[in-house]
């Protein structure tokens, strides 16, 4: 890239941030020389070298869409502030800016697109936004204290979700034997030829498209009832974003019409799963089963 080139893109992200902040006083760059600013100022605590920092992100682009979100994940995204600078390693400026930021703030940070690796509908891009939100900081030692703790929870969680797998197969099999009798009542129509019935009625706010959302899930084929893929074998949900792709159709179109705190079977026609293809696994043109737990 040539530097005319380069400098243009500086230029318009410096102007953005200008922009944002209402003047440029907050604009800096970090040591790898990269423009960032604090959009929002917070007197919290500030990192030391070791320390361990949690945050929360959006990656927008140019025009402020929302390229990928880190946001509501079931583990919270953290970077370490380096003890000192190592030598002959990639400069990260993600962390060069956390370092400089204290809880409660909001930071933005500007990537130049020739700096990112290359993806599709990135052409007319210019640059990439990191909105961060700093929430907590850990010494080396609380964080480690904070590993032993979660890894405790995360066991005792897989024991609890382990013995409930047997008692979920069998809800899935009767479930599934009185759907292809016809005889499940409350049997509810989704859109693009998706079923769905709700086992129990959670108590927390419907699903909205963008937010991250996580669920436990058992997956079996329609056609016999044989499971392919279960996270309570796991003790673990999967997160994703609702409506963006990250998951098959089905299960956007499907949890669309679910609240947090929802048990539900979804019929998923194979349009929506894998297509004709299939995939390892499942056979082409398989319909699906999904029972799923919206944690």
């Amino acid at each position: 890239m040539s530097n005319m080139k380069f400098n243009l893109i500086i230029l318009i992200a410096t102007s953005f941030l200008m922009i944002r902040c209402g003047s440029s006083d907050k604009t800096m760059t970090t040591k790898s020389g990269y423009d960032f600013a604090i959009v929002h100022d917070e007197n919290g605590a500030t990192a030391n070298p070791g320390d361990f920092v949690y945050f929360e992100m959006d990656i927008k682009d140019d025009k402020g869409k929302v390229l990928q979100s880190m946001r509501g994940l079931p583990q919270m995204p953290v970077l370490q502030i380096p003890e000192e600078e190592l030598k002959n390693t990639e400069p990260n400026p993600l962390v060069d800016m956390l370092a400089e930021g204290s809880v409660g703030d909001t930071m933005s940070l500007i990537i130049p697109k020739d700096s990112m690796p290359s993806r599709p509908g990135m052409d007319d891009m210019m640059f990439a936004e990191y909105l961060v939100d700093i929430k907590e900081i850990l010494s080396k030692e609380d964080y480690t204290q904070r590993l032993a703790k979660e890894k405790e929870e995360a066991d005792a969680k897989l024991a609890i979700s382990k013995a409930r797998e047997s008692d979920v197969a069998e809800l899935v099999k009767t479930t599934l034997a009185s759907y292809k009798a016809g005889k499940l009542k409350g049997l509810q129509k989704g859109e693009q030829g998706l079923e769905y019935y709700i086992h129990e009625k959670g108590d927390g706010p419907k699903l909205e498209q963008g937010k991250m959302l996580t669920a436990m899930y058992y997956g079996v084929l329609e056609s016999d009832g044989s499971m392919f893929d279960n996270s309570f074998s796991r003790g673990q949900g999967y997160p994703f974003a609702l409506g963006t792709g990250a998951v098959i159709q089905g299960w956007h179109v499907g949890f669309a019409n679910l609240s947090k705190g929802d048990k539900a079977t979804l019929f998923i026609p194979y349009e929506l799963a894998y297509g004709e293809a299939g995939r390892p696994g499942i056979p082409a043109k398989a319909d699906l089963v999904f029972y799923v737990e919206v944690e």
